[in-house]
């Protein structure tokens, strides 16, 4: 499948298109594990296809403005959702038809460092990303009552606790939405209008520039679709990240569930999500270093919400 690169007017600069492991299998859960229990699986690739070649440091420690190649790594399916696999051109999240019913169901990945190291960013630094994907949602797209999380800026508190994301991408009554921040204390959700209409199936191309900042006064999101600024200069009423977050991380995938009270949809959906750019601006390039994991699962997040 080609997409269409339509070029915003604030451009990627260095950003690196992503080469994507093609040996990462189709990965179903054996069983319906509870919605805080996460399957993960941390099989990931780099550019080269040498799961040990680094190259350089990830951009944890690499000078404002270096490019970050980025590769799947933890995979997470939950309650018969699949783990995202790669198809040989695209990764694709699924949802099967048919499944029992649940609050939420995930088919998550982590975007991952070159070499295995989670992508990681903090107070003031800058992250522009070019996601390029396909939804394929059926009647529960145009469905007002169901929310479909496709991307998310996320991470834990200072206690380990994963809040609902400061920020995420998602699919909602037939629109599209960008927002968060109902897991800051004291706040609640926001999400930039007007929304952007979603089309069933239609490739498409988000371009997000996000500073991140746990200061609703800095806090800054600017994002084009398919080339158009549908998002510009916005100033989320919770910030980017909440006082507290030791950091946060990015996944991509989908994560869905439905309002309090309703139906879960019964059918087939899926979402096919190409190679990823990312360029990341550090505020303080030696801290980011010093706080990066080692290996792409030192850490193992579990029972995260959007």
């Amino acid at each position: 499948m080609t997409f269409a690169r339509s070029a915003p007017r604030r451009r990627l600069g260095a950003a690196v298109a992503v080469m994507l492991a093609a040996t990462l299998a189709l990965a179903a859960c054996s069983s319906d594990p509870a919605p805080t229990d996460t399957t993960t699986d941390s099989t990931a690739g780099s550019a080269s296809g040498d799961p040990t070649d680094q190259g350089d440091d990830g951009g944890h420690g690499a000078a404002p403005g270096a490019a970050s190649e980025l590769t799947v790594g933890v995979r997470e399916g939950q309650n018969g959702a699949l783990k995202p696999w790669w198809t040989g051109t695209s990764v694709q999240a699924e949802v099967p038809a048919g499944l029992d019913s649940a609050e939420r169901y995930r088919s998550e990945f982590f975007w991952n460092s070159p070499g295995g190291p989670q992508i990681r960013v903090g107070e003031g630094d800058r992250l522009r990303c070019r996601l390029q994907l396909a939804p394929h949602l059926g009647s529960a797209g145009q469905d007002s009552e169901v929310w479909q999380v496709v991307w998310q800026l996320h991470g834990p508190q200072q206690d380990g606790s994963w809040p609902q994301p400061p920020l995420n991408l998602h699919v909602r009554g037939g629109t599209w939405r960008i927002g968060g921040g109902a897991g800051r204390a004291g706040g609640q959700a926001a999400y930039h209008r007007p929304f952007p209409e979603f089309v069933e199936g239609q490739a498409v191309t988000w371009d997000l520039d996000v500073l991140v900042s746990s200061d609703p006064a800095t806090a800054r999101v600017d994002a084009w679709l398919d080339g158009r600024h549908v998002v510009a200069d916005w100033r989320p009423p919770s910030g980017t990240r909440y006082p507290g977050q030791q950091w946060l991380t990015m996944k991509s995938g989908l994560y869905t569930g439905v309002d309090e009270g309703s139906e879960p949809p019964t059918q087939r959906r899926f979402v096919s999500i190409q190679p990823l750019a990312c360029d990341i601006t550090r505020a303080n390039p030696a801290t980011t270093a010093a706080t990066s994991p080692a290996s792409p699962d030192a850490t193992t997040e579990s029972g995260s919400a959007s």
